[in-house]
């Protein structure tokens, strides 16, 4: 299930309206429209859509582990009451997100210089 798919149960969980949701993730809501859709978006409105819902960034931006950060209650939208607990284990999704997007990003690297000198060398041959 893609990001999108995931953010939209979310809103229908909790019968936000796109605008609402524009708003607490500070965006216009044309913006919030094409993420729905599919489209991509930053780093940052992700880490935002994750604690403005209560769900932790690993089930949000890859669908694994648990949804919500503390599965005995659910962090209300727009609260700000969070617990020390709770800012903790932010911290810990935005760390671990952050060491799975590095490692992506490595991977891509290396596979685009694979690919890369598979097409120098094809050149070379022709």
């Amino acid at each position: 299930m893609p990001i999108s798919e995931r953010l939209i149960e979310l809103i229908q969980e909790q019968g936000l309206k796109q605008r609402e949701v524009a708003e607490k993730l500070e965006l216009q809501q044309s913006s919030v429209s094409m993420i729905l859709k599919g489209g991509k978006t930053s780093l940052e409105t992700l880490i935002k859509a994750a604690d403005i819902f209560g769900v932790t960034l690993d089930w949000l931006v890859l669908g694994i582990g648990h949804k919500y950060r503390n599965q005995s209650f659910l962090v209300p939208v727009g609260s700000d009451h969070f617990t020390k607990e709770d800012i903790e284990q932010a911290t810990q999704d935005k760390q671990h997100l952050i060491e799975v997007l590095k490692k992506s990003l490595e991977q891509c690297q290396r596979n685009e210089e694979t690919y890369r000198n598979l097409y120098l060398k094809t050149q070379q041959q022709l």
